[in-house]
C-alpha cells in the first residue's frame, strides 16, 4: 500500500529555508488545485490531525449539511458529531486510521446516511500524522435497500406460512428452494431436498408425466397446472400431490428455471377411492340380487332399470327402459297397477304391492309383483317413482297348486303329503282352535332344520316360545296371538307378504316372507289355517348392504370440505353434499330436485358473451356429451354475495347400458390460493422490475459522469455474454455476468470527473485514483443480494493471471471465471473505442493484445472464444 500524503498535513524537515519556501508555494499550489478537484466531488473529503481536528474539508457533501469548509476546519470530530451523538463507530474508525489502518464504515448523521473511507496520512518519519477521509451520501441507497428488504420479507412470510409447498427448480430439475411446508408434509429436512434432483423424490410410474410436464412448460413458456403425482415421504410411504409450474425467463425470454406450488391431495385421493369402492359395491349388490330395480320420472318415463330385467322378461335393460309399455299384456291387473301408480303420484304415499303381467321375449306371460315408493323433491312434490320388480310367476303358480292341493287334501291326506313334498315353498297346515300343526312341507322341514316328527302335533298357540319359531325382530319372541298362522286359524285373517324372522334348529335367524289364511269347511266355518313362506334372507342382506353403501357414500361425500353434487340434463340437483348446501345457507334436502338457477344468477348459469362469461351450462353440456371437463377458474357467487374462485371438474355419469344420465361435479375453493399466487407473481415481477431499473439507473449514472466512455459498459456486457455462452457457462452465470458487466465501472462515480475526462496522460496519483474504482464498485454492489457474486466480478475485472493486476494482485485460480471473461471483454472494447487521452486503437490492436498475452494476463479459453467470435463475424458491438 502506498503511503499517502495529502494537502493540509505538513511534512517535518527540509533542505533549507529557500527550499522550504518553494515547498510551501508548491504545497499551496497543490492545495488549490486539489481543493478545486475535491470541490467537484459528489461526496465530502477531509483530513484530520492526530487530535482528531479537521485540517481540510471540501466537497459537495458539505452543502447538503448546510456547512462551509471554513466552518469545519479547526473543529474536532467530537464537536462535529456532538458530544451526545452516538457516533462512537466513526470516532473509533478515525482512531484506527491514526494507527495506520484503512477503514470503511457507514453512519447516520442529521437524518442522512453516509459511507466513509479513511486512509492514514504519514509524515517524514513514516509515522501516521493524521487521516484522510472521503464520504458519500448513501441515503437513497439505504432507503432502496430497506424497501427491497421489506418486499422480500413479505414474500418470505407468505411462502413460509402457506399450506402448500412452494418450490423452485433449475433448468435441469434440481431443487434450488423448497418452503418449510415440505418438512411439515413430507418429513424431509430442507437440507435433504435443496440442491438435489426432483426425480429422487418422485414415484417411478409418475416420472415420465412429470418430465413431459416440465418440457411442455419449456416449449410453451407458459404456466402449467393440474399434474398429479406421488412423492416419497420420509417414512417410506407415498403421498399424492397436485402441482403447477411457472417458467422463469432470462433477459432474452428463454426459460432458465421453474417455480411452482404443490398441494398434498392424499386425503382427497383416498376419499375418491372410497367413493369409487362404495359405488362399485353398490353397483355389485344391485346387479347381483334377483329383484329388478327401476326409476320413473314425473312423466312415467323409465330413467333406469337394473340388468336383472333381462332375466325376468328376456329383453335387455335398454329395451325395457325404452319400450316397457309395449311388453305389457291386456290383463286387467295392469290397469289396476296403473291406478296405484297414479295414486302414488297424487297422494305422495307408498302404495300396497300390486301385480302386473308382461310378455316374455319367448312368448310366455310372466306375472311380476311391483313394490313402489314415491320420490319427493325439496318442496315435498312427487318427482318420480322408485320401485322393485319381483317375478312371482312360479310363486303364484305354486300358490295355485297349493289351492289345488288343499282341495285334494279333503279327498286324502296321503295325496296332500305327496303334493307338499314337491312344492318349493314352506307350507304349514294347522288345525283349529289351538293351532296344532298337522302337516309341514318338505321345504319347511328343511328350512327349520327340524324333523316332521318334532313339528307335527305342536300347538303353535301354546308352545311358540318353547321352540322359538317366530320372532318379531330376530331377538324377541312374538306374542302367540300376533303370529300369522294364529291370526289366520283363530281370527280368520288373510295375511299377505308379512316379513318375519324364523329361528331354525341351529340357532340361525332366517328372514321369511309369509302369506297365511284360514281353512273353511263347506259351511264357512274355520277348521284350520295354512301358512306359506319363502326364504328372503339373502335379499334382506342385500337390502341392508345397499343401505349401508348409501349411508357410506353420503358420509364420504359429506366429509370433504369441497363441493360435490350431481346434476341431470335439466341442470337439477340429484345429489349434493353438506359443504355445497352450507355455502348456499341451506340443507341438502332443500336443494335436491331444484335447478342451479334457483341458487345462482342466470348470468353465471347461462353465460354472458359481452362479459366473457361462458356459464355453468356450457361445461354441463360438454359433460353430458361424455367429456370430462376441467375449469380451474370457475367464478361462483355465494349466498352471502361474496365471489369465489373454484377449481371444478365435471364428470359424465352413465347407467348400466352406458347411457349418460347426468354429471357429477367436484369443486374446490381456490380463492385464497389464487390470490396468493397473484400476489406472489406480482411481487416477483415488481422485484425483477426494480432490480432491472436499479441496474439501468446505476449504469446511466456512471455514463453521466464519464460521457467519453458512454456505452462502454453496455458493449462490454454484449461481448462478455457472448464469450460466456461460447464457454458453455450456465444460464444463471451468464445472466449475472451480463448484469455485472453493465455496472462494472460504477465505482468511477468516486473518481473526480476531470480525471476521467482528462485528455493527456494521467499522473501516478491520478491513475491511483482511477484504480480505486474497482473497490468502489465492490463497495456499492456487495450489499445487493444477487444470486451470483456480481460484486466480486466487478472487483476482480482488472486482475490478471500472472498477478500483475489490481487491486489485490490475484493470480490464476484465485480469480473468478466470470471476472476473467469480463477482463477480456473490457480490454477489447476499451482498445477498440475512443478515449479522451487517445484515439481508438482499433479492433486489430485489441486482437493482438489478447493474443500476445493469452495465458499470461488473460484466460486462454476466454481469449480463444473471443477471437473466434471476432474473426468469424459472429459478433459485433451494438452502438446506440
Amino acid at each position: 500500500m502506498d503511503k499517502k500524503k495529502l494537502p493540509g498535513i505538513k511534512e517535518v524537515g527540509g533542505a533549507g529555508a529557500g527550499s522550504g519556501k518553494k515547498a510551501e508555494e508548491a504545497l499551496k499550489d497543490s492545495e488549490a488545485r486539489y481543493g478545486f478537484v475535491m470541490g467537484q466531488l459528489p461526496g465530502t473529503m477531509w483530513t484530520v490531525d492526530r487530535s482528531l481536528v479537521f485540517t481540510l474539508s471540501q466537497g459537495a457533501g458539505l452543502k447538503a449539511l448546510g456547512l462551509q469548509p471554513d466552518q469545519v476546519v479547526g473543529m474536532s470530530l467530537f464537536e462535529f458529531f456532538g458530544t451526545n451523538d452516538p457516533h462512537h463507530t466513526a470516532i473509533a474508525s478515525h482512531i484506527k486510521a491514526l494507527g495506520g489502518q484503512e477503514v470503511t464504515y457507514e453512519y447516520e448523521h442529521q437524518g442522512a446516511f453516509f459511507q466513509t473511507h479513511l486512509t492514514p496520512l504519514y509524515g517524514a518519519g513514516e509515522q501516521p500524522v493524521g487521516a484522510a477521509g472521503i464520504a458519500f451520501d448513501i441515503t437513497e441507497r439505504k432507503q432502496a435497500e430497506k424497501a427491497l428488504w421489506d418486499s422480500e420479507e413479505k414474500y418470505r412470510i407468505l411462502v413460509e406460512n402457506a399450506n402448500d409447498i412452494v418450490y423452485s427448480l433449475t433448468f435441469d430439475g434440481v431443487f434450488t428452494y423448497v418452503s418449510p411446508t415440505w418438512t411439515r408434509i413430507l418429513g424431509h429436512d430442507i437440507s435433504e431436498v435443496e440442491n438435489r434432483p426432483f426425480q429422487i423424490f418422485m414415484h417411478p410410474e409418475d416420472l415420465p408425466g412429470a418430465i413431459e410436464f416440465l418440457e411442455r412448460t419449456i416449449t410453451t413458456g407458459e404456466k402449467q397446472a393440474g399434474i398429479e403425482y406421488r412423492v416419497l415421504h420420509k417414512d417410506g410411504n407415498w403421498r399424492w400431490h397436485t402441482s403447477n409450474a411457472s417458467p422463469i425467463h432470462d433477459a432474452d425470454g428463454k426459460v432458465v428455471a421453474f417455480m411452482g406450488i404443490a398441494r398434498d391431495i392424499t386425503e382427497h385421493k383416498q376419499a375418491e377411492d372410497a367413493v369409487r369402492e362404495t359405488e362399485r359395491r353398490f353397483k355389485s349388490i344391485v346387479e347381483h340380487i334377483n329383484d329388478v330395480f327401476f326409476m320413473l320420472d314425473s312423466n312415467r318415463e323409465m330413467l333406469y332399470i337394473s340388468p336383472q330385467a333381462e332375466q325376468v322378461l328376456g329383453y335387455t335393460a335398454e329395451e325395457v327402459r325404452n319400450n316397457w309399455r309395449n311388453y305389457m299384456t291386456d290383463n286387467p291387473l295392469n290397469l289396476a297397477g296403473y291406478e296405484k301408480t297414479t295414486r302414488a303420484f297424487t297422494t305422495g304415499e307408498k302404495q300396497e304391492p300390486y301385480l302386473q303381467e308382461f310378455m316374455h321375449r319367448n312368448g310366455t306371460k310372466r306375472l311380476v309383483e311391483i313394490n313402489e315408493s314415491p320420490l319427493k323433491n325439496a318442496k315435498g312434490e312427487v318427482s318420480g317413482i322408485v320401485g322393485a320388480i319381483r317375478d312371482v310367476t312360479e310363486s303364484k303358480r305354486a300358490q295355485e297348486e297349493l289351492q289345488k292341493a288343499i282341495s285334494q287334501a279333503r279327498e286324502g291326506e296321503q295325496t296332500l303329503h305327496a303334493l307338499m313334498g314337491h312344492v318349493p315353498v314352506g307350507i304349514t297346515i294347522a288345525d283349529a282352535p289351538d293351532v296344532r300343526i298337522r302337516m309341514v312341507s318338505r321345504y319347511g322341514i328343511e328350512l327349520t332344520g327340524r324333523s316332521r316328527e318334532v313339528l307335527k302335533g305342536i300347538s303353535v298357540n301354546k308352545h311358540s316360545q318353547q321352540w322359538d319359531i317366530y320372532c318379531t325382530d330376530g331377538l324377541t319372541p312374538a306374542k302367540n296371538e300376533d303370529l300369522p298362522l294364529t291370526r289366520a286359524t283363530q281370527k280368520g285373517e288373510l295375511v299377505t307378504d308379512e316379513e318375519w324372522v324364523l329361528g331354525n334348529a341351529s340357532g340361525e335367524r332366517i328372514s321369511i316372507l309369509c302369506n297365511a289364511g284360514p281353512i273353511r269347511d263347506d259351511a264357512g266355518n274355520i277348521t284350520g289355517g295354512i301358512i306359506a313362506w319363502r326364504d328372503i334372507t339373502e335379499r334382506k342382506k342385500a337390502d341392508e348392504a345397499i343401505l349401508r353403501s348409501k349411508l357410506l357414500l353420503q358420509s364420504v361425500i359429506d366429509s370433504t370440505p369441497d363441493w360435490m353434487y350431481v346434476k341431470d340434463f335439466q341442470h337439477r340437483f340429484l345429489l349434493v353434499n353438506r359443504s355445497f348446501a352450507e355455502a348456499q345457507n341451506t340443507n341438502p334436502p332443500d336443494i335436491i330436485g331444484k335447478a342451479d338457477t334457483d341458487f345462482f344468477s342466470e348470468e353465471l348459469c347461462l353465460g354472458n358473451p359481452d362479459k366473457g362469461i361462458a356459464g355453468f351450462h356450457t361445461d354441463d353440456l360438454q359433460a353430458f356429451q361424455g367429456h370430462i371437463v376441467h375449469n380451474p377458474r370457475n367464478l361462483i357467487t355465494w349466498a352471502d354475495g361474496s365471489l369465489h374462485i373454484y377449481d371444478t371438474y365435471k364428470i359424465p355419469l352413465t347407467d348400466q347400458s352406458g347411457k349418460i344420465y347426468g354429471a357429477m361435479v367436484y369443486s374446490r375453493d381456490v380463492t385464497e390460493r389464487q390470490k396468493a399466487e397473484d400476489d406472489r407473481e406480482a411481487a416477483i415481477r415488481s422485484l425483477q422490475k426494480t432490480l432491472g431499473s436499479m441496474i439501468g439507473t446505476i449504469s446511466k449514472i456512471v455514463e453521466m459522469r464519464d460521457p467519453f466512455t458512454a456505452g462502454h459498459q453496455k458493449r462490454v456486457s454484449q461481448l462478455a455474454g457472448a464469450i460466456a455462452r461460447g464457454m458453455n457457462l450456465s444460464e444463471e452465470q451468464i445472466e449475472n455476468l451480463v448484469m455485472a458487466a453493465k455496472i462494472h465501472d460504477i465505482g468511477k462515480m468516486y473518481v473526480p470527473s476531470d480525471i476521467l475526462s482528462k485528455p493527456g496522460r494521467l499522473s501516478e496519483m491520478e491513475f491511483s485514483l482511477i484504480k480505486t474504482h474497482v473497490q468502489g464498485s465492490f463497495d456499492i454492489l456487495q450489499d445487493i443480494e444477487f444470486t451470483q457474486p456480481v460484486a466480486m466480478m466487478a472487483l476482480q475485472h482488472h486482475e490478471r493471471l500472472d498477478g500483475s493486476g489490481y487491486p489485490n494482485g490475484l493470480k490464476g485460480p484465485e480469480i473468478l471465471i466470470e471476472a476473467k471473461i469480463l477482463a477480456v471483454a473490457d480490454v477489447v472494447e476499451a482498445m477498440s473505442s475512443y478515449r479522451p487521452y487517445r484515439p481508438a486503437l482499433g479492433m486489430e490492436k485489441a486482437r493482438e493484445e489478447i493474443t500476445r498475452n493469452k495465458g499470461i494476463l488473460y484466460d486462454p479459453d476466454a481469449v480463444d472464444i473471443c477471437l473466434k467470435l471476432l474473426e468469424e463475424g459472429g459478433f459485433t458491438f451494438v452502438h446506440e
